[in-house]
């Protein structure tokens, strides 16, 4: 494939190249990539606005939210690019902008937008082309709460057609070179070629496809929208005068993808979305969590869990349920959260219930070897040897001969047998007399 020069397209507000053209002449100038045509887009929350500072300037991108703290963007608006025309084959990317001078916002404003850090930034290895390379994900620093914006879905699983239609959106001007950072959409694109499948006077590498003529659909990096709803591409690059756009695919690194996805899930602390563990972009329509258990037998629909696990036979998966072991205590509560225990008794107060701790008199030596568990007695004296530790042993009981003390009574009444002074009054006398002496 002869190379082709490339005219790369810069923002109002910026001092670096942010998108690109393709050009039929070696010699225009530099020119910007928006959406003409389109219609300003309050609801697409997912398609999100980029701010990125290079020293004293500062310009804008778009992307795609594709998990709550992951976003689809093009390579090129995170890093400098090496020469004023994109030659494929020659011109690659320069220095990259830190994560830290990337502020993202999901709001139809940039302007009155509220922005999110971004904690780092990741390209794929390997060639430095920009020409099939143009393709970066943002981990930012906090998840986007859903109230705010709600990820997509990445098609990863399924080649882009020709003649597939889809939505461009983006936040760049509207074709008058005026009230760039507002976000835009246009639908009813059309997929004109994609990959080998694309005349090679296109320049359209592998990795990539080519939109339709008539409009440049979004701002770089921005999202390729397709039926369903799913993103299938990130604008790269297209034509002077809005005559069509290169976008870098999606499937073509979704291996990539689903690993950033998978650390991204990691630092964020939520469960990665099943493109991310099952490498496709729609689910079965009886089997959400991808278990092989139907929806309407699983016992956490929604939660991967084959084992369908049920410690409290409550119908409610262990994968999903709050309250593991039935004794209304929360699982974050519980200090023995698989073994019910609605006491909550900790006698050695190490914060394991006495149900669940090994050692619950908290003397090192572990309840099934100790001969006092409740009680602490590392020493494990064992006085009379019958296997309960003298720490716990119960205290002996003071035994009382009755022909002794019926005896006594009788010496003391002179061996007289009247009513009421016989031996059994006696004894009951002296029982009696021992009972407030020992009250006393």
């Amino acid at each position: 494939m002869s190379p082709t020069r490339l005219a790369l397209a810069l923002s109002a507000l910026v001092c670096f190249p942010l998108s690109g053209c393709v050009e039929e002449s070696d010699t225009h100038e530099i020119k910007r990539q928006e959406i003409m045509g389109g219609y300003e887009d309050v609801a697409s929350t997912f398609a999100v606005g980029l701010y990125a500072a290079q020293g004293y300037a500062g310009g804008i991108c778009s992307g795609t939210l594709i998990a709550p703290n992951l976003v689809l963007t093009a390579q090129h608006c995170i890093a400098e690019v090496t020469s004023q025309y994109v030659i494929c084959g020659e011109t690659g990317f320069g220095e990259q902008i830190r994560p830290g001078n990337i502020l993202v916002t999901a709001d139809s404003r940039m302007r009155y937008g509220d922005f999110f850090n971004v904690n780092s930034v990741h390209v794929p290895q390997g060639s430095n082309d920009m020409c099939g390379n143009d393709i970066a994900l943002l981990v930012l620093s906090e998840n986007i709460p859903d109230s705010v914006a709600v990820p997509i879905i990445p098609k990863i699983d399924i080649l882009p057609r020709e003649g597939e239609v889809y939505s461009a959106i983006g936040y760049g001007h509207d074709g008058t070179g005026r009230r760039s950072g507002v976000r835009r959409r246009i639908d009813n694109r059309v997929v004109q070629c994609a990959g080998a499948q694309c005349p090679g006077y296109t320049s359209v590498q592998i990795t990539e496809f080519l939109g339709s003529d008539g409009t440049c659909q979004g701002d770089s990096g921005g999202t390729a929208l397709d039926e369903q709803g799913r993103v299938f591409g990130a604008l790269s690059r297209g034509p002077s005068g809005c005559a069509g756009s290169v976008y870098s695919g999606v499937v073509e690194w979704a291996d990539w993808i689903r690993d950033i996805g998978a650390q991204a899930a990691e630092y964020g602390g939520y469960t990665p979305h099943f493109w991310v563990t099952q490498g496709v972009s729609e689910a079965p329509a009886d089997d959400q969590d991808f278990d092989d258990v139907s929806d309407s037998t699983d016992n956490c629909q929604g939660l991967y869990n084959p084992d369908q696990l049920d410690t409290d036979d409550d119908g409610i998966g262990n994968a999903c349920d709050s309250d593991l072991d039935g004794d209304s205590a929360k699982n974050g509560d519980d200090n023995c959260p698989n073994i019910a225990n609605e006491d909550q008794a900790d006698r050695d107060r190490d914060g394991l219930g006495d149900e669940c701790d090994d050692d619950a008199d908290n003397d090192t030596i572990p309840n099934d070897e100790d001969n006092c568990p409740l009680k602490p007695n590392l020493a494990q004296t064992d006085g009379d040897e019958d296997g309960i530790g003298d720490a716990c042993a119960p205290e002996p009981t003071e035994q009382v001969d009755l022909d002794v003390v019926a005896s006594a009574a009788s010496k003391s009444s002179g061996g007289c047998s009247a009513a009421g002074t016989g031996p059994e009054q006696g004894l009951l006398l002296l029982l009696i007399g021992l009972f407030i002496r020992r009250r006393k």
